[in-house]
């Protein structure tokens, strides 16, 4: 569960009175083949296992996450490549290579052009010295200097000068080769070779840095205020034909060497060239290390930037969305978000003791939207390098396409569903809202019964008390009794910071419990564990089974969610044909004396279809 306060509220699925109809969303659906399949336990003592779990104990679905995952990563790459190809290039990674060629940057062609994804990682100076030449070279320098036969215990005058000349000309030359590579990144220059040196000079003082042997990191640092204040106008003429003039001027005008240690004055001259000639290979050891930073600060910069552009471009944004949102989608799921609503208001009035709090919650299930993106019109996109892009100013700030804004597209390949309360943003008023992720949509091909499960957990949020304040009610003493039998040891032990979740799990098995008494008794049960796949599949995130034991972050461990709050609850138990209480969970509801048959209501007719609205063009 993800909570922000900023100004809206946000609950992620993961890691997040009067008769209200109802028709039967998932008749019509075929069982999944792995929910038909035995599992390792019996579905009335533990859900979970007889869901996720094949007879031998093991993973059920293994891998599936990740190829589900591996499916909106692919979308996301085609995507990119279509638009890279806009720009004359191949592919998309074509264009970062060339977009670093560009920059002066001299990459080696010997190795894969992937190469450039591995720039988001972190790597080791030796990896960045493969790619890049510059740098090699000053490792190289290194290497040559140390295999010079001078031994530092020498008493030869002229060797040691001679050495220490040598020495000094291969940092003199790396030193400009480093300010080139700054003068890409005045920001990262400003802070590492500006305030860095002067952090370190307040730190060392004086007597540790003699002023006569560091006089330009003492005029540097007095003038700091002004050199920020220059290094900001410099930021802001970024981009303009003068900048990179300006900003190498600006790299020579400030650059500070390593701050010089005093030596002592009685040292005798041969020892103050040795002192002379270590400080020289150290800092050239230094200056290496910071020009792979350099390095590869600038080049993530480009890279970066490249990416965003890509990222916000049309045929990027158009490709992903024809990729998932189609019409036959938003239709269905449309149609299972407002059986949900319909579920979740007939089962707040059944139970609620509070009759008056209970009509204030079943009239503001109208208010609760079910978002869909959508093509974006033509007027919010911009020029910009030769493609069109979404321009954030005119982009709706309640709309879903500013996932487009993430380099990485991450939006598109994670498996997530998301509540959002209502927020206001100047005159713009949003309402609450739930989201479902592209890789979320495309299950409901395959498994609508999960889908199902998860629309209601995110429809079951708008109850959960921190949530509902927000939304102006105090679910708190009708939710009481919940917790409490939740928090027990007979239980899952919930902990109070996951009261959210739980509540959205458990308003998500009685909407399951009403859903699945409209479909024949024999197909109950393996619906019940299709139901379950999502929280099969997210716990193959889990790190191993303490984490599944003593999780105590916002989410239940997720056997506590599928056995403990799901699979024990005394109305799904019922509905299903399960005979008395779970053996290993105490169940738990809000209104344990309102008693449920389980039943199907005899008003309502089976169907064989679901139940959808004509939507006609999506919105």
């Amino acid at each position: 569960m993800r909570i922000g306060l900023i100004v809206a509220i946000s609950i992620s699925f993961l890691f997040s009175s009067s008769s209200f109809a109802a028709t039967c969303q998932l008749c019509a659906f075929e069982i999944p083949d792995f929910a038909k399949e035995m599992g390792s336990s019996d579905i009335c003592s533990d859900l979970f296992g007889a869901a996720c779990k094949d007879v031998k104990g093991r993973e059920k679905l293994k891998g599936q996450l990740d190829a589900m995952t591996d499916e909106g990563k692919n979308a996301v790459d085609q995507a990119r490549d279509a638009a890279a190809q806009k720009l004359g290039f191949k592919n998309a990674d074509e264009g970062a290579l060339e977009t670093l060629k560009k920059a002066g940057f001299n990459v080696r062609t010997d190795k894969p052009i992937d190469f450039v994804k591995d720039l988001y990682q972190e790597s080791d100076p030796a990896e960045m010295n493969r790619i890049f030449s510059e740098a090699k070279d000053c490792s190289e320098d290194v290497v040559n200097l140390g295999k010079d036969n001078f031994e530092m215990t020498t008493t030869d005058t002229l060797q040691l000068q001679s050495y220490y000349q040598k020495a000094d000309a291969v940092l003199q030359k790396q030193r400009e080769v480093y300010k080139k590579f700054l003068a890409k990144d005045v920001e990262f220059f400003f802070n590492e070779s500006v305030v860095g040196v002067c952090s370190q000079l307040v730190e060392g003082g004086k007597q540790r840095f003699p002023k006569e042997q560091n006089s330009k990191a003492y005029e540097v640092c007095n003038n700091l205020k002004k050199i920020e204040s220059e290094a900001i106008q410099l930021y802001r003429k970024e981009g303009t034909p003068e900048y990179d003039q300006l900003a190498k001027a600006f790299v020579d005008r400030y650059h500070v060497q390593k701050l010089q240690v005093a030596k002592k004055e009685d040292m005798p001259a041969n020892q103050k060239l040795v002192a002379d000639i270590e400080f020289t290979k150290g800092f050239l050891g230094f200056l290496c290390n910071k020009l792979n930073g350099a390095l590869k600060n600038s080049s993530q910069k480009l890279v970066q930037n490249y990416y965003e552009k890509l990222a916000k471009s049309k045929p990027v944004v158009e490709s992903l969305i024809d990729n998932t949102y189609s019409p036959e989608r938003h239709q269905l799921l449309k149609a299972m978000a407002t059986s949900a609503k319909s579920h979740l208001k007939s089962i707040v009035s059944e139970n609620f003791k509070d009759q008056s709090l209970a009509k204030k919650i079943t009239n503001s299930y109208d208010n609760v939207e079910f978002l869909w993106m959508s093509k974006p019109a033509a007027h919010m996109y911009k020029k910009e390098g030769g493609l069109d892009v979404l321009d954030e100013y005119k982009v709706p700030v309640n709309s879903e396409t500013t996932a487009f804004f993430n380099q990485d597209l991450d939006y598109f390949s994670e498996m997530n569903a998301v509540y959002k309360t209502s927020d206001s943003v100047g005159l713009q008023k949003n309402p609450n809202r739930v989201a479902l992720n592209p890789a979320m949509i495309r299950m409901s091909d395959f498994n609508p019964f999960t889908v199902y499960f998860v629309l209601s957990h995110e429809m079951g949020h708008h109850m959960s008390p921190g949530i509902a304040s927000v939304n102006g009610m105090d679910t708190r003493k009708e939710l009481s009794g919940l917790f409490k039998c939740l928090s027990g040891r007979d239980s899952v032990r919930l902990t109070p910071k996951q009261w959210s979740e739980a509540t959205a799990d458990y308003f998500a098995a009685e909407v399951l419990a009403k859903e699945l008494a409209m479909m024949p008794q024999e197909k109950r049960k393996s619906a019940l564990k299709a139901s379950m796949e999502f929280l099969c599949l997210a716990n193959q995130d889990a790190d191993g089974q303490l984490h599944q034991l003593f999780c105590r972050e916002a989410h239940p461990a997720n056997p506590f969610r599928a056995s403990g709050i799901v699979g024990a609850n005394p109305r799904l138990r019922k509905t299903i044909g399960c005979d008395g209480e779970s053996p290993n969970y105490k169940g738990c509801a809000i209104n344990p004396d309102n008693k449920f048959t389980g039943a199907a209501d005899p008003k309502q007719p089976k169907t064989e279809k679901p139940a959808v609205e004509d939507e006609g063009a999506v919105h």
